[in-house]
């Protein structure tokens, strides 16, 4: 069942209280929106848990603390940026419009990215986008998760059962939207570690998807 919006402000309310005495050292979450996550369909989907990564002029943004899916950065393989990206079309289609109902969507701002190109190999990131939903970037994970601990991801029993690869220390890889080698998407290892070559963008089981936003914060 969806929380009430009340308490969706609350729980903001709370956080936002205490990042600011925390400051960096903390980590911080937030609840928004619904995905099937424990891959029990009957029960329903379960509210999607975010990670605050930055609270800049009343806007914070977010990441999932989980992989909440298992899916190809691009359906077909070929050289692509994340502006023609599969990804980025189900994630500001199809995952926007399913996971968050209509009170939820109007604290979802639309951010225009500067998609980067790849700091090591030059492969070019492509035109600016305006999206609601996003991967984050090579230079957004070196901002905001500094060290490769807080890089590290799991993925849900959703995301595990469209077989996404898990190693021995629990964690898996995840894509990110800057583009990698020829073919390929930068990827964060499963110990946290950024792979510029990436992998290739048609890969369908190895990594995770963590939808990144920005949101009011009030």
């Amino acid at each position: 069942m969806k929380k009430s919006i009340v308490f969706v402000f609350t729980v903001l309310i709370f956080v936002l209280a205490a990042f600011s005495s925390a400051g960096a050292q903390g980590k911080m979450y937030v609840t928004l929106g619904q995905y099937e996550q424990d891959n029990n369909v009957s029960n329903g989907p379960e509210e999607i848990e975010w990670l605050v990564l930055a609270i800049v002029d009343q806007k914070a943004l977010l990441v999932s603390k989980y992989g909440l899916d298992t899916k190809p950065f691009n359906e077909i393989r070929k050289e692509i940026t994340w502006e023609n990206s599969t990804i980025r079309n189900w994630l500001n289609n199809e995952f926007y419009n399913n996971a968050f109902s209509s009170s939820e969507k109007n604290k979802i701002i639309p951010v225009k990215n500067n998609n980067s190109d790849n700091p090591q190999l030059g492969t070019k990131g492509g035109n600016p986008t305006t999206d609601r939903i996003f991967l984050l970037s090579v230079d957004e994970v070196l901002q905001y998760m500094t060290d490769s601990s807080s890089r590290r991801c799991k993925a849900t029993a959703f995301a595990k059962s469209k077989n996404s690869e898990e190693y021995p220390n629990g964690y898996n890889w995840w894509w990110l939207r800057t583009p990698g080698a020829k073919e390929g998407a930068v990827h964060v290892y499963n110990d946290g570690d950024i792979y510029y070559n990436g992998g290739a963008v048609s890969n369908s089981n190895t990594d995770l998807v963590r939808p990144a936003l920005w949101i009011e914060w009030k």
